[in-house]
């Protein structure tokens, strides 16, 4: 039985920026690489590291980790993609994306359970 793990083991993968990134934010895939998503985007995953377009960047794509969030969060909530690559709470017709595992300010990162849950 698992209970847990003292090393993050999430995958993560490497792709092209389609434009400057910011750390702790939610991407989509795109031809050109990947972009910021948007609040109608089905997240790819969350970016690690702040970079420049056309820059390597290393995408969190499951498992537990860390996201901004554009609103207050408690724990239990389920998140889905605000603008700029915010989460915000899932709303119905929104895409969830993950859920908060602790509370969290605006313009905070909150630490979060990448879920992939579908539509609210």
């Amino acid at each position: 039985m698992f209970f847990t793990s003292s090393v993050n083991e999430s995958p993560t993968r490497e792709f092209v920026a389609a434009q400057g990134l910011e750390a702790l934010t939610a991407v989509e895939l795109t031809a050109q690489g990947v972009s910021t998503a948007g609040s109608s985007s089905i997240p790819l995953g969350l970016v690690l590291n702040d970079c420049a377009k056309d820059d390597d960047v290393t995408i969190q794509l499951e498992g537990g980790g860390h996201w901004l969030v554009g609103e207050s969060v408690a724990a239990g909530d389920f998140l889905s993609c605000g603008e700029s690559g915010l989460a915000v709470k899932a709303t119905s017709g929104n895409f969830i994306f993950a859920q908060a595992l602790k509370g969290a300010d605006a313009n905070s990162a909150a630490q979060v359970q990448i879920v992939r849950a579908g539509k609210a």
